[in-house]
């Protein structure tokens, strides 16, 4: 199982978005040969984002989250989740040049347990006690993006200041999941 580093803090900012959803139990292969769990999401903030195989979108939506990626500089974590074999997500994230795993979830039932309903959704888990999450944003942009790395911020945890120039200004989601 991959750990996701360590950090330890125990006071939320009382302006910060609650994190009031359970992360759903799981045990799922990633497309870096990792195994990920709920556990896998407490030891740093991770930014989850869930793709639809095969969708035009997703290319255009791997550019944004590996730009992210890379200026976090592992203050954070951005990981993917697509209804995919495990063999099939390692040849997606070659095809789609995703420099962040993509967790594949073949039966579709981890997306389920966190709502997500369409490529491009995506939320965050901040929180090292527990993994927990706040809600579910319908697509992202730059606004979007900037309220989640504020939100995890206000949760006790420092973040560099990163570009969204790679970002849509616009709210933009894909295909149904």
């Amino acid at each position: 199982m991959r750990s996701l580093g360590l950090v330890a803090f125990t006071i939320m900012a009382a302006s910060a978005l609650a994190c009031k959803y359970a992360v759903p139990v799981f045990s799922l292969a990633g497309s870096d040969g990792e195994t990920y769990t709920a556990k896998s999401f407490m030891a740093r903030p991770t930014i989850i984002v869930f793709i639809h195989y095969g969708c035009p979108g997703s290319y255009d939506l791997v550019k944004s989250f590996n730009s992210l990626q890379s200026q976090l500089k592992g203050q954070a974590n951005v990981v993917a989740f697509a209804k995919i074999s495990p063999e099939k997500a390692v040849t997606y994230a070659k095809e789609i040049k995703a420099t962040f795993p993509i967790i594949a979830d073949p039966s579709g039932k981890t997306i389920a347990g966190f709502g997500a309903k369409n490529g491009g959704n995506l939320t965050f888990v901040a929180l090292s006690e527990e993994a927990r999450f706040p809600k579910i944003w319908d697509g992202y942009s730059k606004p979007i993006l900037k309220e989640v790395l504020d939100s995890i911020r206000k949760h006790g945890k420092t973040l560099p200041i990163v570009s969204l120039a790679a970002v849509p200004n616009e709210k933009t989601s894909g295909c149904k999941l």
